[in-house]
């Protein structure tokens, strides 16, 4: 199977004279997945270089191939992408995916930039203060999501669980969504694009949407309701749930311990 022109094309758009050195050690893999990814899916997608490039690359941190994204930046940099844009896509990453995983992805895109002689830090994109954030954030997470929702979020949340959600409303939309360099209609999906969430918050949302048709709000144990928020933003989990997890472990080991000694009788 050889490579069709149109697939080498697009590759070459953005890795220009590259050779890859898999294609000599494992030719077939690379025919077909350069046949796929840069023929079958480019010739039904409708979006621009750009748009894709950057969806790309956060898609890459979600995924954590490091790798891969300090190669696909520099593609993405040839191929139009902002220095601005970008630091953008990192930045919107850590209330996803956590600062821990976001770290090694900030080193190596300051690395790539300097490299290419960008002086840093780049023009600032923050529009809030520690003062307006809150007030900032809120409107637009009502905006988006709904203001009835987010009022009904904000009075059901039991009162040990209320600082979650001025979280959300502080941190996820008043640091990050309120900031420039990524337009709305591109933000949004690069926010997406991050939400490889886990599939318990997912699950979340399907029984918040069923409890709402059924007059309820967000049904569910509120320890799992903390819990589910607290796997979205990698805040602590609630200690009664987290009691109850050590007290299952510790039920576990003893049951585990009494079959060695049964064993070894």
């Amino acid at each position: 199977m050889a490579i069709s022109e149109e697939a080498q094309k697009n590759h070459d758009v953005l890795f220009p004279g590259h050779v890859s050195t898999l294609k000599q050690t494992d030719p077939e893999l690379i025919e077909y997945f350069d046949n796929f990814a840069f023929g079958d899916v480019l010739a039904e997608s409708t979006l621009d270089t750009r748009t894709r490039l950057i969806l790309q690359l956060g898609s890459m941190i979600a995924s954590q191939a490091l790798g891969e994204y300090r190669v696909m930046l520099g593609a993405a940099l040839g191929a139009g992408v902002t220095p601005v844009e970008a630091k953008e896509v990192v930045y919107h990453a850590v209330p996803y995916v956590g600062m821990a995983k976001v770290f090694d992805f900030l080193h190596a895109t300051n690395e790539i930039l300097v490299e290419r002689g960008v002086e840093l830090p780049l023009p600032g994109q923050s529009t809030t203060t520690r003062d307006t954030r809150a007030e900032k954030g809120l409107a637009i997470q009502k905006e988006i999501i709904g203001a009835d929702r987010i009022d009904a979020m904000y009075a059901s949340a039991p009162a040990d669980q209320l600082h979650i959600q001025r979280f959300l409303s502080e941190n996820c939309f008043g640091d990050h969504y309120t900031r420039t360099g990524l337009d709305a209609p591109l933000r949004e999906p690069a926010h997406l694009r991050d939400a490889h969430l886990p599939r318990r918050m997912r699950a979340a949302g399907r029984r918040a949407r069923r409890g709402e048709r059924r007059g309820r709000q967000y049904p569910g144990d509120p320890c799992r309701r903390a819990d589910e928020a607290a796997a979205l933003h990698r805040l602590p989990a609630h200690p009664q749930r987290a009691a109850h997890r050590q007290r299952s472990d510790t039920t576990v080991n003893t049951r585990a311990g009494a079959s060695e000694e049964r064993n070894e009788l």
